[in-house]
């Protein structure tokens, strides 16, 4: 299992100096000695709390003894954007793509019409984001996240002919999207005409300790039948925009509500959402935020509200966790799932279990014979 970043000494440190200084120099935390404390204080957790992104390039994220084809681009599970941190602007145009790429999105395009001509309803190519680039920032003491995305129009058809190509292909044969593309690059690289549809992978916790899962429909063309945790969504240019500066921004926010409203029937606060990293799974060259969300929703009211709407709304059906330790490793153990949504488990339970504590669980738990049919 790669290193983890451990965060228990540190915060154990960390909350004896603050005691300390509270008691013996709260009279002094004024003008100038408040300043020097400050300051000191800034140092000293600078010096105890690991880097966050700080992974091997070569690293992928791996849990006990289960590895997975994520690779983690920034996050620790504890540290966490802010509105103010996570900028996103947003681009309508495209970028070019290789002939091959472009063969394969008109193919698709024109599949998509003849169905929808057929009587295919369902069939949508809808609009999301694609990633340009990105540029990971830091504070002076590089203790919090912060990331800087440019992203363009990207619409359904593409994500199918492409991220769709990329999990089911034959990786081996020559003519494949990952054989003349993606087979040497550094995983920290942006393929722009790739990296389509940009999402977030969002684990909700409800008000009675309760973490939502989801179980994928036999009939979706991703991943059928697997697990997932409670929100995946894709950012949508036209409804997760902020339109009130000179250029157009996404809120990475507004899709988490969003998919929370649409989902699971409430909306969140931004105080009660976590976006805790930024990663790629290499299986489909699909980026993803992952986020924790601490809801203030029972869990019976949150299934009433889904089960309420249409029946066929959804390509999921909501099953719930006890958001206790031994029982989301040994849900993990179980069942086959992407590695956005072991991750997302896994920093679930660092909100409420020490890192050592989830560890030590998951290397209990998650051996080679554990966890064989898995990979």
């Amino acid at each position: 299992m790669p290193p983890m970043l451990n965060y228990s000494l540190s915060d154990a440190l960390i909350g004896l100096f603050s005691l300390v200084v509270g008691a013996f120099f709260g009279d002094f935390l004024k003008g100038f000695a408040g300043n020097f404390w400050s300051r000191f204080g800034t140092t000293v957790r600078s010096a105890l709390t690991p880097k966050v992104g700080t992974k091997k390039k070569d690293e992928y994220f791996n849990l006990g003894a289960l590895e997975t084809s994520l690779f983690l681009i920034d996050g620790n599970g504890h540290a966490q954007y802010t509105p103010q941190s996570l900028k996103a602007k947003y681009s309508d145009g495209s970028p070019e793509s290789p002939d091959d790429i472009s063969d394969r999105i008109l193919r698709k395009e024109m599949q998509m019409e003849k169905e929808r001509e057929a009587g295919n309803l369902t069939i949508w190519d809808g609009i999301g984001v694609g990633l340009q680039n990105y540029n990971i920032l830091r504070d002076q003491h590089e203790v919090n996240l912060a990331i800087d995305l440019n992203f363009y129009k990207s619409r359904y058809a593409a994500f199918q002919a492409v991220v769709g190509a990329i999990a089911t292909e034959d990786r081996n044969l020559q003519g494949s999207i990952y054989s003349r593309y993606l087979k040497n690059i550094n995983p920290r690289e942006t393929i722009p005409f790739l990296a389509r549809h940009v999402g977030v992978v969002a684990v909700v916790a409800t008000s009675d300790q309760k973490l939502v899962v989801v179980r994928r429909s036999s009939r979706t063309g991703m991943r059928p039948s697997q697990h997932d945790v409670s929100i995946v969504e894709g950012i949508e240019p036209t409804k997760d925009a902020d339109l009130s500066g000179s250029w157009t921004e996404i809120d990475v926010y507004k899709t988490i509500i969003r998919g929370c409203d649409e989902e699971l029937g409430f909306k969140p606060t931004h105080e009660q959402i976590k976006i805790l990293g930024l990663g790629v799974d290499m299986k489909y060259y699909q980026f993803n935020f992952v986020a924790f969300i601490q809801s203030q929703v029972r869990s019976d009211e949150m299934v009433s509200k889904r089960n309420g709407r249409a029946k066929d709304a959804w390509e999921t059906q909501v099953e719930l966790l006890n958001f206790e330790l031994s029982e989301v490793v040994e849900f993990i153990a179980t069942h086959k799932m992407w590695g956005f949504a072991v991750i997302g488990l896994y920093w679930a339970l660092l909100q409420k279990f020490t890192r050592r504590a989830v560890d030590a669980k998951a290397n209990q738990v998650l051996t080679t014979d554990r966890i064989g049919n898995l990979q």
